[in-house]
């Protein structure tokens, strides 16, 4: 088969490919580590999720210390 028998797709897929998928990665690096963070919301005001954790144990202390 002759060179000259492949069309300008089948000659350029691989790099087409490969350039979906960096724009793709470089989204999804983008997205979620650069961006701002995920938080959620309790308590009324947006906790990291690192946070969460710290922020329940302090209010179960706060509701055991008004039982009491």
């Amino acid at each position: 088969m002759s060179k000259g028998s492949f069309n300008f797709f089948e000659l350029h897929a691989e790099k087409l490919v490969l350039g979906v998928c960096g724009v793709f990665l470089l989204y999804m690096v983008w997205a979620f580590l650069i961006s701002t963070p995920n938080t959620v919301e309790y308590g009324g005001r947006s906790v990291a999720p690192g946070e969460l954790d710290e922020a329940i144990l302090t209010a179960a202390r706060d509701l055991e210390a008004r039982r009491q």
